[in-house]
Formats: C-alpha cells, structure tokens, sequence
C-alpha cells in the first residue's frame, strides 16, 4: 500500500493506508456514483449485498450528490429557459424551496 501511496503521490505519513482502506474507498465511490450492488461485489469480491451496507456512506452525503445532481437538471432544462442561473448546492436549495 504504500509503494502505491508513493506513486499516486498521497501523504501517508499522518494517515494509516491499508488495503481495506482502499476496499472501502472504492466501494463507498462505486455506490455514491450509483454502480449496482451486484457490479461492485464482482471487484470487491463480496458474497452478500447486505455486507455492502458497512460501507456505506452517511445518507447526508449521498443528499449532497443526489441535491448536486438536480441541481445540474435544473441549471440545464429550466433554468436556462427562465434566464436564471444555478451554480452551487445552495441555488439548488433555494430553488427546491421555492425562493429562485
């Protein structure tokens, strides 16, 4: 791990890196991007879906990326038809909350 740490250039002096860290990393990524369950236990070698949960990410954030990605819907189809702009996570609030 940390041959692999050393070329990808991350700082592991101040963080532990295993390989279940990257385990970890990669299926908290593949779910939050919306790959299957049955995809991601093909790499990650997972025999059970529910076993998948423990790595799951907060709800919070996947809110993030679910609000990120109506945001991008919005900024696309209608707000450029209302001559309107949306930018960031809080436009996309601010809209769904009726205030844009």
């Amino acid at each position: 791990m940390k041959e692999i740490a050393t070329i990808t250039e991350i700082d592991c002096d101040k963080r532990k890196f295993t390989n279940h860290s990257g385990r970890k990393t990669f299926i908290q990524i593949s779910k939050s991007e919306g790959i299957s369950d049955n995809d991601v236990m093909s790499v990650s070698r997972h025999k059970n879906p529910h076993s998948l949960a423990y790595y799951e990410r907060p709800k919070s954030i996947l809110q993030q990326n679910t609000l990120s990605q109506i945001n991008s819907l919005i900024y696309n189809d209608t707000l450029l038809s209302n001559d309107k702009t949306a930018n960031s996570f809080s436009s996309a609030l601010e809209i769904f909350n009726g205030k844009i």
